[in-house]
């Protein structure tokens, strides 16, 4: 099976264009401490960078324009979306940037450069003690438990 049997349609929110070229940034988040007397530092691993993708498009035929557009509403558009690209696979990503071309000279293509952002998972909500229900069941309990010694 070659490379070019594998090649995935390109779309964002399930709105289908034409990828030139992609690039994914990535890495780890590493800080670095440095300490007074000391020639070398010291590193500390956070996990895996947020992935970056970076993505020049295209839109070509009769209806050019009304896929840009539609691919420039979809980026616009509010909350994180499937994002398919022909090399880089399936990825769940927030479009932090667009920008659309058309030019009088080239009729009937349209390009479009796109920034994305991994989505990831939010964290939840956790649960957390109220500080105020907590000093209240404390004054109960010693209430009760000094009632309790007074009736001896």
């Amino acid at each position: 099976m070659s490379w070019r049997s594998r090649l995935l349609p390109a779309s964002f929110k399930g709105v289908p264009f034409h990828v030139a070229d992609d690039e994914v940034e990535g890495g780890k988040r590493v800080v670095m401490h440095e300490y007074p007397g000391r020639d070398d530092p010291a590193t500390e691993e956070f996990g895996r960078k947020g992935r970056q993708v970076a993505v020049r498009g295209y839109t070509i035929g009769a209806t050019y324009d009304l896929q840009l557009a539609a691919l420039v509403a979809v980026c616009e558009s509010r909350g994180a979306g499937t994002l398919v690209l022909p090399q880089q696979g399936i990825r769940f990503v927030h479009c932090t940037y667009v920008l659309s071309r058309t030019t009088n000279q080239e009729g009937g293509f349209g390009t479009i450069d796109l920034e994305f952002v991994e989505a990831g998972n939010a964290p939840g909500p956790t649960a957390t003690t109220n500080p105020l229900a907590a000093l209240t069941s404390a004054i109960v309990a010693a209430g009760d438990a000094l009632r309790v010694l007074g009736d001896r």
